[in-house]
């Protein structure tokens, strides 16, 4: 398996794959750069913080911590995440969501935060600079104020090659355009992996070799999907 994310991705999945009898390695390493915090008058009058990503939980409470803005300033909104890696990231820094998505997908979390928000109430997006427009979307079509925030962007470099068979791995729709950056298009030899549906779309985009998806975005329900095709 040839995997492309970030050291945090990469390695929760290369310990579930190991764990199952596969031979991952990385093929395309992601590295985090944080952007900083909105505007701190913009996070306290959220009614809602959206976390879509482990990465955007840590770098949301990194960034607290190194401006020195006490977490207690938060105490009137509430939070919400993608899944349960997201809640786990959260749930370390002492915040247990009031909405976790099931299933873990854009989709997921707009109807469970729709369900649970009141019409009119705002929702600050903390996410990828490259985030995808569909959860947006979905929060203003149901009734909700909806502002964004990039709380980081994702830097992709080559650390060896593709793989000309198995399954390349990926864990962001942004390291599918990058693995094609630097690599090219998966051959149609290989069987990739996606996270998730938005991740799936952007292989779709780029080529017609199969594909396996996870039952949510997590890196452990991704290795799951590639053991079950595998047999």
């Amino acid at each position: 398996v040839g995997m492309a994310g970030t050291p945090e991705f990469t390695g929760r999945l290369g310990r579930a794959l190991r764990a199952l009898g596969a031979q991952p390695s990385v093929c395309l390493e992601g590295r985090v750069e944080a952007l900083g915090l909105p505007d701190t008058a913009q996070l306290e009058a959220a009614d809602w913080l959206v976390l879509t990503s482990r990465n955007g939980a840590e770098c949301l409470f990194r960034a607290l911590r190194e401006a020195r803005i006490d977490a207690r300033r938060l105490a009137k909104c509430r939070f919400a995440a993608i899944g349960p890696a997201t809640a786990d990231a959260l749930e370390a820094h002492g915040i247990f969501p009031d909405v976790c998505a099931e299933p873990a997908t854009s989709e997921g979390l707009a109807a469970a935060l729709l369900r649970a928000a009141k019409p009119g109430q705002t929702a600050l997006l903390l996410r990828s600079e490259s985030g995808t427009p569909e959860l947006p979307a979905a929060l203003r079509a149901g009734g909700m104020n909806v502002c964004e925030h990039a709380l980081y962007r994702t830097k992709y470099e080559p650390v060896a090659p593709a793989p000309e068979a198995g399954y390349p791995a990926f864990g962001s729709a942004q390291g599918v355009r990058a693995y094609v950056d630097a690599f090219g298009a998966p051959e149609k030899t290989t069987v990739c992996a996606a996270v998730g549906p938005v991740t799936a779309r952007a292989l779709r985009a780029v080529t017609d070799a199969p594909f396996v998806t996870g039952a949510d975005i997590s890196a452990e329900s991704l290795a799951a999907a590639i053991a079950e095709h595998r047999g």
